[in-house]
This record gives C-alpha cells, sequence and structure tokens, in this order.
C-alpha cells in the first residue's frame, strides 16, 4: 500500500488538538516540508521522521515525530530550536526508543 504523507498544516494541526505549541507561523512562501524517513518501529507500523520547514522569519524550524500511515496519524514530537542554517540534519532525537 502506498499513502502520501501529511501535509505541514495537518501535521500542525493534530498537534495542536492534542496540547503542542509552536511558537511560529510557517512562511507563505515557503510551505514545503523536508520530511526524512529515520527509523521504522519493531513492527513496521510506524515510521520515525525527521522534519525541517521554514518559520514567517525565514527561519527552519526542525524536529521529529512519529507517523502512522494506516492511520495517517502522528505523534511523539520533538521540537529543535530554531536555526539560521539552510539546512539542519534529521537525527533520531536523544534516548528516543519504540
Amino acid at each position: 500500500m502506498q499513502t502520501d504523507p501529511p501535509a505541514v498544516s495537518d501535521i500542525i494541526k493534530s498537534f495542536e488538538a492534542n496540547g503542542e505549541h509552536f511558537d511560529y507561523k510557517l512562511s507563505p512562501s515557503r510551505p514545503d516540508p523536508y520530511l526524512s524517513p529515520l527509523e521504522w518501529s519493531p513492527d513496521s507500523t510506524r515510521l520515525l521522521i525527521g522534519y525541517q520547514w521554514y518559520d514567517d522569519q525565514m527561519r527552519v524550524q526542525s524536529g521529529s515525530f512519529v507517523y502512522e500511515p494506516l492511520t495517517n496519524s502522528v505523534s511523539r514530537l520533538t521540537q529543535n530550536a530554531p536555526s539560521e542554517a539552510d539546512h539542519v540534519p534529521a537525527v533520531k532525537p536523544d534516548g528516543f526508543t519504540w
């Protein structure tokens, strides 16, 4: 089965609905995300994804989340500090376990 990853706005809305807070707004001129698969769960039902996208100040916002393709749901958000760099390497969060 093939599925498309969720849109950035859907990812943010989903996390905000679950009480997560974002201290920024997405860039209207750069709404394109850079999503990097990092690791499948041992049962292959979830995927740890590294993300980065630009905020409205053109800073790179990055971090990771767990994506479940069968339900198109996201969980376990990790947010990094904003960066002025053009690219932030996607990495598994310290201490992350399934």
